[in-house]
């Protein structure tokens, strides 16, 4: 048995996430977080290790703006493309946001 050491805790959760740049925009979910950085599933397999994207994250308290960079990319066990991304800057949080709340 193995026992994973990380710098950051990850947190599995799963949330919208949009990225994009002046080529491309693409939509999926998170998989896991941590301060540094998203596991994103679902996202196009045209995306490359290296590419820079603007980053939208629906958080249920509204929304943050960021940049990242994706590190790392996989297919998961069910073969949805998965993509690792760093965050290289927190640029807004927006509390409320546009993320509809239920009532």
């Amino acid at each position: 048995m193995s026992i994973e050491k990380r710098r950051r805790p990850r947190f599995r959760m799963r949330f919208p996430v949009r990225l994009w740049n002046s080529k491309v925009s693409v939509t999926g979910v998170t998989v896991d977080l941590s301060d540094v950085g998203l596991l994103v599933s679902g996202v196009p397999t045209e995306l490359f290790t290296g590419m820079r994207f603007h980053v939208e994250l629906s958080l249920p308290e509204g929304l943050v703006f960021a940049e990242g960079q994706i590190v790392r990319q996989s297919i998961d066990a069910g073969g949805v493309p998965v993509v690792s991304l760093r965050l290289l800057r927190l640029l807004e949080c927006i509390p409320g946001g546009s993320v509809t709340r239920e009532r």
